[in-house]
């Protein structure tokens, strides 16, 4: 799917599905409900979407997140439900006619598995190599130290292989709070999920959108109890949901959900009863497809 937001095109990107736990994925809310709008399988796990995000304008070409990647064993694909074969971040990218040394710059949100493993690949040798070589990569600071030492709550969220080749990288660029990057590509700090977290957001010629990453994985997570058992500070995200809804809102911005695998972008209004997903697109979205 394509965007157009003032001087800048949006691409969402498709890296496939993967699955996890319906009950880490929605927290306190009973399985009753989720399970109505995101079906789980026998194995009580639910299908989450890959959709990391390329901007194109001002002659930048600026990737957001990189999917699961390719380097699981065949257990951990099992484990995860991962279907991504023909989908890497790369074969999206030709799917444009463009390669990984097109990508001028990019923005990872954070460095947990499932939005940092594609930017690398096992070489030959079987060492993980860094696939986008000329690219300046931006992350946060207290993000960055976090991965160096995570806890015991999320260490399994941060594989070695996936962080190693990035924050080895001479292009690493380590940043602190809110950064206005490139005109109108603004790097937002939300720490309820994990430390550090960015959400993105684009604004150009008064238009805009948001990247929200796990800010709101998926549709299902808008209202604003609905959030992941995986979030390490349950009243801080709910906080940080509610004021960032409020400015998509107050803007008329696009939503764009890295976790969806069905309508990945839409926008957020608020009633009487909260905060729900309002469908702008109506189709299971491909790349070629504009707004």
């Amino acid at each position: 799917m394509n965007i157009k937001i003032g001087e800048y095109m949006l691409r969402v990107l498709d890296c496939g599905v993967f699955k996890l736990d319906g009950g880490a994925m929605f927290g306190v809310v009973p399985k009753t409900i989720w399970n109505k709008t995101n079906p789980s399988d026998e194995l009580n796990r639910i299908t989450l979407g890959l959709r990391p995000l390329l901007i194109e304008g001002r002659g930048r070409k600026i990737l957001i997140d990189a999917g699961i990647g390719d380097k699981f064993n065949d257990k951990y694909r099992e484990i995860y439900g991962i279907s991504n074969s023909g989908k890497s971040v790369a074969e999206e990218l030709s799917r444009i006619n463009l390669s990984c040394g097109d990508i001028t710059d990019i923005i990872i949100t954070h460095l947990h598995f499932d939005h940092c493993g594609g930017f690398a690949s096992y070489d030959p040798g079987g060492r993980p190599e860094l696939l986008f070589k000329n690219a300046s990569i931006f992350i946060q600071k207290s993000h960055y130290e976090v991965a160096l030492s995570p806890s015991d709550r999320d260490r399994a969220s941060f594989i070695k292989d996936n962080i190693d080749p990035i924050i080895s990288s001479p292009n690493l660029k380590i940043v602190e709070g809110d950064v206005n990057i490139f005109e109108g590509v603004t790097m937002k700090v939300f720490n309820g999920h994990t430390s550090g977290m960015q959400a993105v957001f684009i604004e150009s010629e008064g238009e805009s959108a948001c990247y929200l990453s796990d800010l709101a994985p998926t549709v299902s997570h808008v209202p604003i109890p609905f959030i992941m058992g995986y979030d390490l500070r349950p009243l801080v995200i709910i906080d940080e949901k509610k004021k960032m809804f409020d400015e998509l809102i107050a803007k008329g911005s696009y939503a764009i959900f890295e976790h969806e695998h069905l309508t990945p972008v839409g926008k957020i209004a608020r009633n009487e009863k909260g905060y729900y997903f309002e469908k702008v697109f109506h189709q299971n979205s491909q790349c070629g497809d504009n707004l």
